[in-house]
């Protein structure tokens, strides 16, 4: 089912055309807003390896 028709079933419902497009500005939002959280937990993932990885550096064996 294409967007195109999805509305005009939606406008023979009593939904308007201005409660279309703000329904798909505010679901564009919403994805606009997983992207970034996604993005952050990645950034913040990253961020707490390479801290893992400087507290608990391998040691060096003193027999050497």
């Amino acid at each position: 089912m294409s967007l195109l028709s999805l509305i005009a079933a939606a406008a023979s419902n009593g939904i308007t055309q201005e409660m279309a497009d703000q329904a798909l500005i505010n679901g564009l939002q919403l994805m606009g807003y997983g992207l970034a959280f996604v993005f952050m937990a990645l950034v913040v993932l990253y961020l707490f390896i390479r801290l893992m990885i400087v507290l608990f550096r391998e040691k060096k064996d003193k027999d050497e």
